[in-house]
């Protein structure tokens, strides 16, 4: 593989990863390829890396535990696009449905966080928001993450992490920590990215509390459905008398299929080997026993 004309270094991989992307790996990317027939080289995939700055903004009001700030659900997806929530939506904690109900509450619930005020809702842990992507099965593009807490002491601060994960990983990655102190009152946390859009192609959001004395009321996840594209097939000899196929994880509902032969009449039959899941794509390993054209049907 090449970056404006010269070999990269070790870049002889079926893909190429790059890690701690800077805008010094801006360019033009092409690749060759040779086998017993011959050597062609792609033409050129000019690659631009923009600087983005994440942006967590704390709005602190003293004298009220309902923000004057209004909560906008606009485009909330825990209150239009929520799947369901690990660990159960009615638990004590970040997860509770009062705390994606659209409304902050007032200061003090004397149902112990059942009633319609979020007030004790204060537990730590691991809170997995997974969205609705039967539909839009591409995931959703989150442009901000909004927290609020509050309370009439000094439990109006926050302290947590935020985790996203993409269609077809099992992993989350780690989008930042959140640790803002506050006194009585209440505290809106706003994280988003100067880009827009912080992460593409998600269907859960994790927040991770590190403690358990501050009162969180609120979560607004802000997104839309990410734009569905047409997967990429990929292919690359084996040099043992087989293929590796593979395409993204995100094309869900795709089945690979093959022809001995194309043009009228031609015969497109479902591959039997059974695809494999493995870091974000769909792969299977085809034997080579006769001429054959592939491709991916929905």
């Amino acid at each position: 593989m090449a970056k404006n004309s010269s070999n990269l270094p070790n870049a002889n991989n079926a893909t190429l990863t790059i890690a701690n992307v800077s805008s010094s790996d801006s360019g033009s990317y092409s690749v060759s390829i040779t086998n017993v027939s011959g050597s062609t080289t792609s033409s050129n995939a000019v690659v631009t890396v923009t600087a983005s700055i994440l942006q967590v903004t704390p709005t602190f009001d003293s004298g009220n535990v309902s923000p004057t700030i209004p909560v906008s659900t606009n485009n909330d997806l825990v209150m239009f696009n929520l799947a369901s929530v690990s660990p159960a939506a009615n638990g004590n904690n970040f997860t509770g449905v009062y705390m994606r109900n659209g409304t902050t509450g007032a200061a003090y619930d004397g149902s112990g966080g059942t009633g319609p005020n979020p007030g004790s809702i204060m537990n730590s842990g691991t809170n997995d928001f997974l969205f609705d992507s039967s539909v839009n099965t591409a995931g959703y593009d989150i442009t901000s993450v909004v927290s609020y807490s509050g309370w009439t002491d000094g439990r109006a601060g926050q302290d947590h992490s935020l985790w996203y994960q993409t269609v077809g990983s099992s992993n989350f990655m780690f989008i930042t920590n959140v640790t803002v102190t506050a006194s009585a009152g209440s505290l809106r946390v706003a994280v988003n990215n100067s880009q827009g859009v912080m992460a593409s192609g998600v269907q859960a959001v994790r927040v991770v509390l590190n403690q358990s004395y501050f009162v969180y009321r609120e979560i607004i996840v802000a997104g839309t459905p990410t734009a569905a594209t047409l997967p990429v097939l990929q292919i690359v000899l084996l040099g043992s008398g087989s293929v590796k196929v593979w395409w993204p994880a995100s094309a869900a509902g795709y089945t690979l299929k093959s022809t001995p032969a194309l043009g009228a009449g031609a015969s497109w039959q479902s591959v039997t080997n059974a695809p494999a899941l493995t870091n974000g794509s769909y792969q299977v390993i085809l034997p080579i026993t006769n001429t054959q054209f592939i491709r991916l049907q929905k």
